[in-house]
């Protein structure tokens, strides 16, 4: 399904242009962004507090692999 994709739409609160986003395709979005005039634009940082960032980062990345998972046993059934 996503390998012919042409449009990838970024839902839920976190977007590619933050910097605990882990969407699979943010680094889509990152070498598209190095092509335009925002490409000296600095990622934004949704919290202050490294702590809190490397916390939302690994729980996106859990939400992530339970996702794919889910998303596998779907498929199989």
């Amino acid at each position: 399904m996503w390998d012919n994709a042409v449009i990838i739409h970024f839902t839920g609160p976190c977007k590619p242009w933050a910097r605990e986003c882990v969407h699979p395709y943010k680094h889509i979005y990152l070498s598209c962004k190095r092509r335009t005039v925002w490409k000296d634009v600095p990622q934004k940082q949704l919290s202050s507090s490294w702590m809190k960032c490397y916390f939302i980062i690994c729980m996106r990345m859990i939400k992530n692999i339970v996702a794919r998972m889910a998303a596998y046993r779907l498929a199989a059934n």
